[in-house]
């Protein structure tokens, strides 16, 4: 009887040392690649957060650098904005039609020229100004020097300026002095809406609706009428037998 050969397991294979040096050092070097790649990730992160923060920073200095170009002027025109203010009343005084003073009207349109001029420049360098009057009171661009009971105009209403407000670019040079209106209706709330009322609707009685009693059935009739059916039974069965 032959016997079978057995085939060898893995347990009994034996690896020469130098593949077994060869095993090691590729899982070093793979442990080695892993932790590389690690590395370079970190780097990678490391990059891109540092060139985001030279962006924001060179952005920075741009609005900076542009700030510094569009309110350089900032202090003299504070100081020009006062003078701009004697020319608004000087031209509200004005008389409106000529005098026939030859003198005297050229004064005037000599007045008003300058005055339009000035506003032109003004306009050019990034000042604008605007009547508060009329308007609702805004804290950031009104300051109240006093309220007047007034009801027929909205609640906080701008109703007199003492000085007007001027703005450079986006930038506040100085509020208006204003007088505000109290007492007057809410300026948010909204007109009272009526409501028609529906018209009643009158529902009809239904009529009541007469049910008629059956006739009562007598006993005695019952009975009367089941003999009879049984009689005519045992007859048609006499029948059939004979």
């Amino acid at each position: 009887m032959s016997q079978e050969t057995e085939k060898p397991t893995d347990d009994d294979i034996f690896l020469p040392a130098d593949e077994e040096e060869s095993s090691s050092e590729v899982a070093a070097l793979e442990a080695e690649l892993a932790v590389a790649r690690q590395e370079a990730e970190q780097f990678k992160l490391l990059a891109q957060r540092k060139a985001a923060d030279l962006e924001n920073q060179r952005k920075r200095h741009l609005k900076e650098r542009t700030d510094d170009q569009q309110y350089a002027t900032e202090g003299v025109i504070k100081d020009m904005v006062g003078v701009l203010d004697d020319l608004h009343r000087a031209v509200e005084h004005l008389p409106a039609d000529a005098t026939g003073i030859a003198e005297v009207d050229n004064m005037v349109q000599g007045v008003r020229l300058v005055h339009r001029k000035f506003v032109t420049t003004m306009e050019r360098r990034g000042v604008t100004s605007e009547s508060a009057v009329g308007t609702l009171f805004d804290p950031q661009m009104h300051e109240a020097l006093q309220q007047l009971v007034d009801d027929s105009v909205p609640e906080g209403t701008v109703i007199r300026e003492f000085q007007r407000a001027y703005k450079l670019h986006d930038r506040l040079l100085r509020p208006a002095m204003v007088v505000v209106a109290t007492g007057g209706p809410s300026p948010t709330a909204a007109p009272a809406i009526e409501m028609e009322e529906a018209p009643t609707i009158e529902v009809e009685e239904t009529p009541a609706i007469e049910v008629e009693e059956a006739p009562a059935i007598e006993v005695e009739e019952v009975r009367a009428t089941l003999g009879e059916v049984i009689e005519v039974a045992e007859e048609s069965a006499d029948e059939a037998k004979g």
